[in-house]
C-alpha cells in the first residue's frame, strides 16, 4: 500500500520534516484507537450505553486525526515561513515566522495530550485481549508527542532570550501534563492485562 506522506518525508526535501512526522505518528496511533472502538461498538446492540460510548469516542479520533493532518500541512509551511523570513530584513515578519514555528509543533504536543486521554478513556471499558493494542497506541503517542516537544524545543531557541525561556517553560509544563497523562495510560492498561479476575 503506498502512502504519498512517507514517499515524501524520504526524499531529500526540508518538508516535510521531524514535526510532520511527528504528527502523523501520531495519526497512526489515533487509527489504532480507532479501530478498537469500532470493534467494540460492533459487537454490542444499539440501544447499549456503552455502544454510545465508542461511538463517541470514534467521533472524538475523528475529530483529533483532523487536526493533526492540518498540523502536519502546517508544520511544513511554518517550516518554510521561518527559512524564508531569516533571509529576509523585516523583523515582524521574523518574529511571526518565529512564533509560527514554535507554536506549530507545541499544538501537537497538545494533540497528544487529547489522543492519550482518549486512550485512557478506553483502558477501562475494552475487553482486556485488545488492551494491549491501547499499550501500542500509547507508546506511538509517546514518541510523536516527545519528537514534536524535541522540535518545538530546538525552534524555541532560535528567538530572543526573554521569548525563547517563556516559549521554553510553556511548552516543559505541557510535556509534562502529557507525559503524566501517557503514563497513567500504560499503568492501568498494565493493570488491566495483569488482572485476574476479568473476562
Amino acid at each position: 500500500m503506498r502512502d504519498t506522506f512517507l514517499e515524501a518525508l524520504a526524499t531529500d526535501q526540508p518538508v516535510p520534516g521531524g514535526g510532520s512526522a511527528a504528527a502523523y505518528g501520531a495519526t497512526v496511533a489515533l487509527c489504532l484507537l480507532k479501530k478498537i472502538a469500532r470493534v467494540e461498538e460492533a459487537r454490542l446492540p444499539e440501544s447499549s450505553l456503552e455502544r454510545d460510548f465508542w461511538s463517541g469516542l470514534t467521533g472524538s479520533v475523528d475529530g483529533l486525526l483532523e487536526v493533526l493532518e492540518r498540523l502536519r500541512e502546517e508544520d511544513g509551511q511554518a517550516y518554510l515561513r521561518w527559512a524564508r523570513a531569516r533571509k529576509s530584513s523585516d523583523v515582524g515578519e521574523l518574529d511571526l515566522a518565529f512564533q509560527e514555528a514554535v507554536s506549530c509543533p507545541l499544538r501537537i504536543v497538545r494533540a497528544v495530550q487529547k489522543a492519550a486521554q482518549r486512550v485512557l478513556e478506553a483502558v477501562p471499558r475494552c475487553r482486556r485481549h485488545l488492551v494491549v493494542d491501547l499499550r501500542v497506541s500509547l507508546e506511538l503517542l509517546r514518541g510523536a508527542g516527545r519528537g514534536a516537544f524535541h522540535i518545538a524545543h530546538a525552534n524555541a531557541r532560535m528567538g530572543s532570550d526573554e521569548k525563547s525561556e517563556i516559549m521554553r517553560r510553556e511548552l516543559n509544563r505541557l510535556w509534562e501534563d502529557c507525559s503524566r497523562c501517557l503514563l497513567q495510560g500504560q499503568r492501568e492498561a498494565r493493570s488491566r492485562i495483569d488482572g485476574r479476575n476479568e473476562e
